[in-house]
């Protein structure tokens, strides 16, 4: 199963990046992770970077400051799911008894950007209705209309697969390896005409908690008066074994951009 089975943990959170060449992931620890700091070692040993079919992915421990609850780990990229320009690892922290062996080590090469969210309330139109028959096809049962020159924030749950008995910590037999976001045009007029400006991969997170289970957060920003169609593609991924195999789901939200009146 995807968390990982050699070394049983309670605590996870999933770590989005924009794929690039293979770089490995840079991730700040901040004081808003709250519950990683309430439950981790004092010395981060415990700390394990995993990839969505739970097997361990090298890591290092660049900085460290239990006290005022600052950190900031380099965790090495697994290959990506052919298509995904969003890639998603998972950091795993607190196991029934002590790690008394630092884990870190060197992780060399230019790194990208990595980020966790921590469980939260966010400000985000959550797009989890059934599709609805449109013409010839279905749409997104939801509209989610934002003013040109704003932006917000759509959240897609991913319904993930799931073990009737949860065991290693947590119930998921399958994790996101990776996310794909596309925009287009939404009615057939060939608009909006900038797709690509409504979105961005550095903009894209995958989140976890285990109220909500996983949900892919997309900051839209339309820069037309324009309806479209946000698509994200979830690759995912079942147990190292095989048990389960690799799958890729597709979500879909109808934006529409407007021009706001002053």
């Amino acid at each position: 199963m995807p968390w990982p089975q050699s070394s049983a943990r309670r605590y996870r959170m999933a770590v989005s990046y924009a794929i690039d060449a293979g770089k490995p992931a840079a991730v700040k620890l901040d004081p808003e992770l709250a519950e990683l700091w309430a439950t981790v070692q004092s010395d981060g040993y415990d700390l394990l970077a995993c990839d969505a079919q739970g097997v361990t992915l090298a890591h290092q421990r660049t900085a460290w400051t239990y006290a005022s609850k600052t950190g900031a780990i380099t965790i090495t990229a697994p290959t990506p799911p052919s298509g995904a320009t969003v890639g998603v690892v998972y950091l795993y922290w607190g196991p029934s008894a002590t790690v008394a062996v630092d884990p870190s080590t060197t992780v060399s090469g230019t790194t990208t950007p990595g980020y966790a969210l921590p469980p939260a309330t966010l400000p985000a139109a959550e797009v989890d209705v059934p599709p609805v028959a449109s013409g010839n096809g279905y749409t997104s049962g939801i509209v989610v209309t934002i003013p040109v020159g704003s932006g917000r924030l759509v959240a897609l749950p991913l319904p993930v697969s799931r073990a009737d008995t949860p065991g290693q910590g947590g119930a998921e037999l399958e994790d996101v390896a990776g996310l794909a976001v596309v925009v287009a045009d939404g009615d057939g007029d060939s608009e909006p005409t900038t797709p690509a400006n409504w979105w961005s991969d550095s903009n894209v997170r995958c989140a976890w908690a285990p109220s909500r289970g996983t949900v892919a957060l997309v900051l839209v920003t339309p820069d037309e008066a324009q309806p479209a169609t946000l698509r994200v593609r979830a690759y995912l991924k079942g147990p190292a074994s095989g048990s389960l195999p690799s799958r890729t789901l597709a979500v879909y939200a109808t934006v529409r951009g407007i021009t706001p009146q002053e």
